[in-house]
């Protein structure tokens, strides 16, 4: 399992300050669901085809046996509650989350990106984590 950890953290630090784009699956740009997706595909932990939002990965995590724990290569979900989650990360310390931050559904081109300083970033957790979730296998 640690090598899948390792994989995604390594994935996910090679696309550090790649523009937020809303509806970006990559390779050159990504939202926040779609940075998480490639970075679980990259490490086999979710199917290649999967293209799905940031509610969707929580559920789909949720069933496959993963459990609660906020550490290095835990999913972390933001939002009200479990059942609208509105955002999602990679934890890489107890601390910090890597995920496509800054964004919204107006963030449609590079320009505008840059302008909202929209990337792919390291940032300390956020006060509306809901959810950790951490491969069980």
């Amino acid at each position: 399992m640690e090598e899948k950890i390792n994989k995604m953290i390594d994935f996910a630090i090679s696309n550090i300050n790649k523009p937020y784009r809303w509806g970006g699956n990559g390779p050159n740009n990504f939202d926040c669901s779609g940075f998480i997706l490639a970075c679980l595909k990259v490490s086999d932990y979710i199917p290649a085809n999967a293209d799905i939002t940031a509610q969707d990965i929580f559920n789909y995590l949720s069933n496959q046996n993963w459990i609660e724990k906020k550490c290095r290569g835990a999913i972390c979900f933001f939002g009200k509650t479990r059942y609208k989650i509105t955002h999602v990360g990679l934890m890489v310390d107890e601390y910090r989350f890597l995920g496509a931050n800054g964004g919204d559904s107006k963030t449609v081109n590079d320009i505008i990106a840059l302008e909202q300083n929209a990337k792919v970033d390291i940032r300390p957790l956020r006060k509306d984590l809901v959810a950790s979730l951490f491969p069980n296998t």
